[in-house]
């Protein structure tokens, strides 16, 4: 920027921004033009800094401003002056008569020192090229930019996140505060500061090639969606903070809704792609200035066609939300009047949701389970479908009282319409005058002017509709959507079973009404999630196996409670593999195809996702056994057994030489088998994983050697098998034994380790011992021995870990083996199980009987038998209703019951 522009800007600031009384509006349009006009020479930082030096600086003389005056040309002297008159108009647009008067002042004194008379021809021709750019400047497309709200989501995650870590670690809740009030918000503000300035370079360099970002006025959007979103967030976190300890509320409500406002209103960031500013530039191409007769008439047309059709909508919205609203307010006021709930019922119904959310963000089930048995009765229903009805009441009234809004903007432009119309007529007869006597009518370009001006000022006005229209609907379907919860809420009176038929009707309806739609977007999802998921495949594979040794890290290095880390990596995993299963091509080129009938291609198809699902059952399994819930050992046998059978296939399938595809499919499923075996704990598992695993190191380095016969997937599974079941085989046994150790004792010592090794080793021959003549006593002593020294050093420091686990098991088999053998009549012997089966109640005793050891019933009545094989039948008895005296689960109190009374 030249310095004779330079100076131009800062005269002109001096002469505007000390003209005594100027409001504000006029201020900021000043400014908007002044960025605009200044706009490629300056950045809107460097103007604002003029603006801001000059705004205080006025011209206090004659003498000064002629002075000022004196350093501008010619032009810019015009220029000056046209401003002024500009101004002046737009003052008298406020029918503000003192600040006309001001205006008209410091115009006239700044006229009297430039030398230029009023009327002259280059201030005329200047004020109306300046009366064009602002034309231009108001009338600049507008460049939406929706608003990206993931760094609130971001936000509103981590906070829960750490509720639950709170929960879960046991800490004291208070100190949530300093991480909500400061931590996240920080956090947040730094990811918004780095992405804004990435989203603002690149809208920047997007604008730059359509023209340059002051040629638009670019805003930022936030749709309804995003604004229900927030609605949560606020919502939830005021109700959040409500649940913790010691929370100051009206803190959390007027803290929480000033860091949404401030993030709105301040931190807005969003990136805008070049797809929607072309859609948002080819819909906003309707200019009226230059629209010819014939032209105009179809813009009148299609305003009051839009107009028509947004007061149709109108009226259907309305009557809508009268009947709904006043059909679900009669509902509230008819359970209210007919006493079918009282205050009492809906204090407790309160306090039911109270109860069971403030259990579940503690993380405690039992609580959970009993708020929402509180909230199943009938009372708690009806309670439920007067809150329903009373929101939903809202929701219609709020559309209701848009009206009014909608009816002053109908107005206007019915006005405008009505005006451009009234043009139009006289526009059309003046032009067939023109068309008849071929002369010019000077009239016929003025009418033109003014329908177009009109119709311009009718199509602006027209936009002020959507944003009303947008509220209403918005409303409408809340309060549409809520009526179908109210109904759904009602019919649980009746029976579910109807509950889930006005789900499924709905469902249905939206599908389809939808469903090309849906079916464009399920297409799209599938091929975009295909793609990603092979693009990051690796790490995607690395991120499902890293939990299982951030377990180990966790626990050992920081003593922390991580045992759902394992049962989750081992989910991930298995989901991983089936997914990759699924959606990968698979080709191989070595190979060629796997069948080239069509047919057989099917049935291939059939076997991979076979494979697929039970891969993903065996891993839902795994985390159901690691879980230790019902049914786990269940799934385990259904998946394998089928895995094992279709290995068969597969290796038929995937080799060329088909007799030895089918010999390396059983060894695949003998491996599967042995899984079974293992994780079941039946004999013969190590001897099927050495069978196993010796079988496919031969069988991978033939596929090695022989690398064209066998399919790259079927080599993946072979060598994966194999990888899995060394690690999980017998030679790598004392290393994950180990591994154990460390993980159950949390600790890296050596000393300590090889001291829980001595203990465990110990107590793993007990169970062998049971029915081997004759009895080692010694090694049994030395068990029990190893094992107190235990109880004594760790006691419950590291909960009933696998340590203990073992020690139980190995009793309890003991024992039960002994019962159920011939050896049942030696007395030594029993007296032997007996001690063992004492030194587990001490166990059980030590935690409270507050284990989820499975078959726990049968091993607390593992010592009652023994002492009625004995035939110390009264301390039986006793041994019974000391246990009955504990705490116990609800099935295993039932069971020693029934025992007990069989006794007396």
């Amino acid at each position: 920027m030249s310095s004779s522009d330079k100076h131009l800007l800062e005269f002109i600031a001096r002469v505007v921004y000390n003209i005594e009384d100027l409001p504000g509006r006029l201020k900021v349009f000043f400014n908007r033009f002044m960025t605009f006009h200044f706009s490629e020479q300056l950045s809107v930082n460097q103007i604002q800094d003029i603006e801001n030096r000059n705004a205080s600086k006025g011209f206090f003389s004659e003498a000064e401003l002629a002075q000022s005056a004196a350093q501008l040309s010619a032009e810019q002297r015009v220029w000056a002056a046209a401003v002024m008159l500009v101004l002046q108009t737009e003052a008298g647009r406020m029918d503000d008569r003192k600040v006309l008067r001001n205006i008209g002042q410091a115009s006239g004194r700044l006229l009297d020192v430039l030398a230029i008379g009023s009327q002259s021809v280059e201030l005329q021709a200047a004020r109306k090229s300046i009366e064009a750019e602002v034309h231009q400047f108001n009338n600049r497309p507008v460049v939406q930019v929706r608003t990206a709200l993931w760094p609130l989501g971001v936000d509103y995650a981590l906070r829960w996140a750490w509720v639950f870590v709170f929960s879960y670690l046991g800490y004291d809740k208070q100190f949530l505060v300093i991480f909500n009030t400061f931590l996240f918000p920080l956090l947040t503000f730094g990811i918004v500061y780095l992405a804004g300035r990435s989203y603002r370079r690149a809208n920047r360099k997007l604008l730059e090639e359509f023209g340059g970002e002051h040629r638009f006025l670019v805003r930022y959007k936030v749709s309804t969606v995003q604004y229900t979103w927030l609605a949560f967030f606020f919502g939830s976190g005021v109700y959040v903070s409500y649940l913790l300890p010691d929370q100051s509320h009206v803190f959390a409500v007027v803290g929480l809704l000033v860091y949404y406002m401030v993030y709105l209103r301040y931190l807005r960031i969003g990136k805008l792609s070049e797809n929607e500013l072309v859609k948002q530039l080819e819909k906003d191409n309707l200019r009226t200035e230059n629209l010819s007769v014939d032209e105009n008439d179809e813009v009148i047309v299609s305003l009051e066609t839009k107009l028509n059709s947004a007061a149709s909508r109108l009226e259907a919205y309305v009557l809508e939300s009268a009947l709904f609203g006043a059909l679900s307010f009669s509902g509230f006021l008819q359970i209210i009047a007919t006493e079918l709930i009282s205050f009492k019922d809906l204090e407790a119904f309160a306090a039911y949701i109270y109860s069971a959310s403030q259990s579940f963000i503690d993380l405690n089930g039992a609580g959970v389970e009993a708020g929402l048995a509180g909230l199943s009765t009938k009372q708690s229903l009806f309670c439920l479908v007067s809150v329903e009805s009373l929101i939903c009441s809202i929701f219609f009234l709020a559309v209701i009282a848009s009206r009014l809004r909608f009816s002053n903007i109908t107005d206007r432009v019915r006005t405008a319409i009505n005006m451009a119309r009234a043009y139009n007529e006289k526009e059309e007869s003046l032009h067939e005058e023109q068309e008849i006597s071929g002369r010019k009518i000077s009239r016929l370009e003025e009418l033109t002017r003014k329908v177009n001006a009109q119709l311009q000022e009718a199509n602006v006005i027209l936009k002020e509709i959507a944003p009303v229209m947008t509220y209403m609907e918005y409303f409408r379907n809340a309060g549409i959507l809520t009526f179908v919860v109210i109904l759904i809420s009602s019919s649980l009176f009746i029976t579910g079973t109807l509950g889930w038929m006005f789900i499924a009707l709905v469902v249905a309806t939206f599908v389809y009404f939808n469903r090309a739609r849906l079916n464009d977007i399920s297409k799209s999802l599938v091929l975009n999630f295909r793609l990603r998921f092979i693009q990051w495949g690796t790490y995607l594979l690395l991120l499902s196996i890293f939990p299982y040794f951030l377990a180990y890290i966790l626990k050992i290095g920081f003593h922390m409670r991580v045992e759902l880390l394992f049962p989750v990596s081992a989910f991930l995993t298995s989901s991983y593999i089936s997914l990759w299963l699924v959606i990968a091509s698979h080709v191989d080129e070595r190979f060629g195809e796997i069948e080239m009938d069509k047919q057989i291609l099917k049935r291939w198809n059939v076997i991979r996702n076979l494979v697929a699902i039970n891969i993903l059952l065996f891993g839902v399994a795994w985390l159901m056994k690691l879980l230790q819930l019902m049914g786990a050992n269940e799934a385990l046998m259904v998946s394998l057994l089928s895995l094992s059978a279709l290995m068969y296939f597969v290796g038929y399938m995937l080799a060329k030489v088909k007799w030895v595809g089918v010999v390396a499919g059983g060894a695949l499923a003998i491996g599967g088998v042995g899984a079974l075996f293992k994780f079941l704990h039946l004999n013969g598992a190590n001897e099927m994983a050495l069978v196993a695993t010796v079988s496919l190191i031969v069988l991978c380095v033939l596929m090695l050697i022989f690398r064209n016969l066998f399919h790259k997937l079927y080599v993946r599974f072979c060598f994966g098998t194999l990888v899995v079941g060394l690690w999980f085989g017998p030679f790598t046994f004392s290393v994950r034994h180990w591994l154990t150790l460390a993980y159950e004792n949390e600790t890296l010592n050596y000393a300590e380790i090889r001291h829980v090794h001595e203990v465990t080793s110990a107590n793993e021959v007990v169970y062998d011992l049971a029915l081997i003549q004759p009895l080692d006593t010694v090694a049994i002593a030395l068990a029990i021995s190893q094992a107190e020294g235990y109880m004594q050093e760790y006691g419950t420091r590291f909960g009933f870990n696998a340590i203990y686990d073992g020690m139980v098991r190995m009793r309890y088999g003991f024992g039960s083996d002994v019962l159920q053998s011939d050896l049942k009549s030696d007395r030594v012997r029993l007296e032997w199980a007996l001690k063992l089966a004492q030194q587990n109640m001490r166990i059980w005793r030590m935690f409270d009987f507050r284990t989820e050891w499975v078959g726990i019933t049968e091993a607390l009545q593992i010592e009652s038998d023994l002492l009625l094989a004995l035939g110390r039948k009264e301390e039986a008895r006793r041994s019974l209703q000391l246990l009955l005296a504990n705490s116990l689960p609800k099935e295993t109190d039932v069971a020693l019951r029934k025992r007990l009374k069989s006794l007396l």
